[in-house]
């Protein structure tokens, strides 16, 4: 029966001629087991494949947005999108999906170009969540708030920016993670980056880039900072880049770097060298 449903779903894969792959990275990340060990290979194939970078960048898994809430994606683009276009927008909403831009204090809508808090609202939204009022959950027009940042662009396409929790506030600016790592995503020697805020007695919080090279590659923070200098204003590109082998990272059960325990290793590792950023030297207080 398993070969069965094994062959089946490989045949309807092809005659269907599917150009979208929507599966959860941990699932695509399964070495064997389950129901079919066979299928469940091959999709890991496909997943290491997919982020060592052998296929090209435009069947990457991106220019997509959704979330738990919505059972499915809410905005997509076609996969006839051009590589540029893919890099720059999360595309437009799905048939029978609304997405607006609210202030995130006030909930009121904003105008496209000017960046908010990304609320949804579709027939794939959930109900509610169990034992919580739904007037706690929608607001008067049944839209979810979803407490990710983001933008619409004039031609209605959606720009995700990052939690709006996760923003680094350095200097007096905020800074969006997604952005600094979505610059990188061009850079031939980095297999993952994230960037997180430290804290900082003056700014704030500094912000620091962690990245994983690609395995046989060595790459240099000064290269990797000037990488980013042509493409970001100035106060968008770290302080600071630190290297991490894959092994050292926490991820979460769908095989996603998971920041908070990031941003212990970092300040960790910059207490240990004795890492100075604008004028202040960590130091590790255990020592």
């Amino acid at each position: 029966m398993t070969k069965r449903l094994e062959l089946f779903a490989l045949i309807a894969i092809s005659a269907l001629a599917a150009s979208f792959l929507f599966l959860n990275p941990g699932f695509l990340n399964t070495r064997g087991g389950g129901d079919s060990p066979f299928l469940l290979f091959r999709l890991h194939q496909l997943y290491s494949a997919l982020t060592q970078g052998v296929f090209p960048v435009r069947w990457m898994p991106d220019a997509a947005y959704g979330l738990s809430e919505t059972f499915t994606i809410v905005t997509a683009l076609p996969a006839s999108a051009p590589v540029e276009k893919r890099r720059a927008s999360h595309g437009a909403p799905l048939p029978g999906n609304v997405v607006r831009i609210v202030d995130p204090e006030t909930g009121r809508e904003l105008p496209r170009g000017e960046a908010g808090e990304i609320a949804v609202k579709g027939t794939t939204l959930m109900r509610g969540y169990a034992k919580v009022e739904p007037e706690l959950v929608f607001d008067a027009e049944g839209f979810f708030r979803t407490q990710d940042g983001g933008w619409l662009d004039e031609s209605g396409e959606l720009h995700w920016t990052g939690r709006l929790s996760n923003l680094v506030k350095t200097g007096g600016a905020n800074v969006s993670p997604v952005e600094v790592e979505s610059a990188l995503a061009s850079h031939p020697e980095l297999r993952a980056a994230l960037a997180v805020g430290v804290p900082h007695p003056t700014l704030g919080e500094a912000l620091v880039l962690c990245v994983v090279p690609r395995e046989g590659a060595h790459p240099e923070e000064a290269e990797i900072r000037s990488f980013l200098a042509g493409k970001l204003a100035a106060y968008k590109v770290p302080r600071c880049v630190l290297f991490f082998g894959a092994d050292e990272l926490a991820y979460t059960g769908s095989q996603k770097i998971q920041p908070g325990p990031l941003r212990d290793a970092a300040l960790r590792r910059l207490e240990r060298e004795g890492a100075e950023i604008a004028g202040h030297r960590y130091a590790d207080e255990r020592s």
